[in-house]
């Protein structure tokens, strides 16, 4: 038998810094002003003693919005001083001491430390940073899946992570920045809505670091980190016990008894997924396949009722077609004409499309009692690649759009606005930096193999250097491989908190 996911408590708390409990600042994107240093066309932001924004614009358009992995720079002003002397301004903190040529061009391209570096000691020692330096120390994050990995195969794809043994690290958040999946960062704001809507950077060409040199006080990066990249949110309570999934064309009556022999056997199962099959034929669907499930709402009623959440599994990759139930009243409220007959293709990115499909397509699955959404991205990585493919026009500005990143942003705070009763949560890829604002994660599709769990041991808790908390892995291999019950067992004792 070959099981797509057995969740046995999977879902790694790796939260202790992350999430901790302290006076969170009100989320404001735009600094202090006096933490703000302007010098011609750089711009830095002292935010902590050990963490400086830099900016460069050779239009002077320095960004104030929020960007993916920054929502909050109005942090207490750290004490510094400025000063300029034989053409250079020099800013000091406690920490680190910045040293900027006036005048000259800051460039990611630079190999040596002539227009601009930060000194600071470590462990007696000065350290010096400066553009385009290796951080060939880094302790490294994660990636957006497992797909594929048989185990340490996979290590190199780890994107850079907050910490190094280096003693300092950068935060890339410049619109030409390249993210682990090709795309890259974009200022967001709230629309007239109230959601917060990406929108095309000030400067397209523009350079936004943040320098963190936090040396070995990892503890206190992480935190700083989470003041300024936000918190994890807590998700709720029964995510952290039993799942039960299974890639499987399950039919209403084998949903219930597999309730009744998990209760039978005194087993406390807290979530059952329905996976593709739940929905018509096809890789996307958003209707109920009623020749297997021909009354949803009293399933999940009766999942309820014994104690269970659920969640459907998602790959809104091609579109809503004219056959899925709610296609005429999404159509009606896109302002479609009802001649309109062809696919309303996928393009979360629009606000236009967007709103109408949650309001139209969403909402009515949820009013029959889904929980929390599953949303299986395995397309294309881009907006810009998933218009390509599917023959559509390219949102302007968003050709370097992750569909990952925006996906889960879109959905989480979907749930966060539109069911305030509820602690939302969505089971998602890894979308880049960011994403820990999101939680929880899905990892992929796995093979069931020793290396696979002995790398998973080691994935697992790295991604802490993402502030990336929350994991569920595959534990019966879906890519196939031995499902040895010594396997099994060691994976749910390892992986398990």
């Amino acid at each position: 038998m070959k099981l797509r996911h057995i969740k046995c408590s999977v879902l790694c708390l790796l939260v202790f810094l992350c999430s901790q409990i302290y006076a969170q600042e009100e989320l404001n994107p735009v600094a202090d002003p006096a933490a703000v240093v302007i010098s011609g066309n750089a711009r830095f932001t002292v935010l902590t003693s050990k963490m400086i924004r830099i900016e460069y614009s050779s239009t002077k358009q320095f960004e104030d919005r929020a960007t993916f992995a920054i929502v909050n720079r109005r942090l207490p002003v750290p004490s510094f001083t400025t000063e300029e002397s034989d053409g250079y301004l020099y800013i000091r903190t406690a920490d680190v001491t910045l040293r900027y040529k006036i005048g000259s061009v800051i460039r990611a391209t630079d190999k040596k430390p002539d227009n601009l570096m930060v000194t600071f000691l470590l462990n007696g020692i000065t350290c010096t940073w400066y553009p385009g330096k290796d951080d060939a120390l880094n302790l490294l994050g994660t990636n957006r899946t497992l797909d594929t990995a048989w185990g340490d195969n996979a290590r190199e794809k780890l994107e850079k992570g907050l910490l190094s043994r280096a003693g300092w690290s950068i935060i890339d958040e410049s619109p030409t920045s390249t993210r682990g999946d090709g795309s890259t960062t974009l200022p967001m704001a709230l629309n007239s809505d109230g959601y917060m809507w990406w929108e095309k950077a000030a400067d397209p060409k523009a350079i936004d670091w943040y320098f963190l040199g936090y040396g070995h006080q990892y503890k206190e990066c992480i935190r700083d980190f989470t003041r300024v990249g936000g918190r994890v949110p807590l998700p709720p309570k029964y995510i952290f016990g039993y799942w039960y999934s299974r890639y499987w064309a399950y039919s209403q009556t084998d949903f219930q008894n597999i309730i009744r022999d998990v209760e039978n056997n005194d087993i406390p199962m807290d979530v059952i997924i329905m996976d593709m099959d739940w929905h018509k034929s096809g890789w996307t669907g958003w209707s109920w396949n009623t020749s297997k499930i021909p009354n949803p709402t009293n399933l999940i009623r009766y999942m309820h009722t014994h104690g269970l959440r659920t969640a459907l599994n998602l790959h809104p990759s091609d579109g809503i077609k004219n056959s899925e139930d709610q296609y005429k009243n999404l159509r009606s409220a896109m302002g479609l004409p009802s001649s309109f007959t062809e696919t309303i293709p996928w393009t979360i990115q629009d606000y236009s499309f967007a709103r109408p499909f949650f309001d139209k397509v969403i909402r009515p699955l949820e009013k029959q009692g889904v929980d929390f959404w599953w949303l299986d991205w395995q397309q294309e990585k881009t907006v810009g690649e998933h218009a390509r493919a599917k023959g559509y026009e390219l949102t302007d500005g968003a050709d370097k759009l992750s569909e990952t990143f925006w996906c889960n942003h879109t959905f989480f705070e979907d749930m966060q606005k539109n069911r305030p009763e509820l602690r939302p949560v969505i089971y998602h890829r890894w979308g880049g930096l960011g994403s820990h604002r999101y939680p929880i994660c899905f990892s992929g599709d796995t093979w069931a193999a020793w290396s696979t769990l002995g790398y998973e041991i080691y994935f697992t808790s790295n991604a802490s250097n993402v502030c990336y908390a929350y994991w569920g892995h595959d534990l019966g291999g879906h890519q196939g491989g031995d499902n040895d019950p010594e396997l099994l067992l060691r994976m749910l004792c390892l992986l398990g908190p």
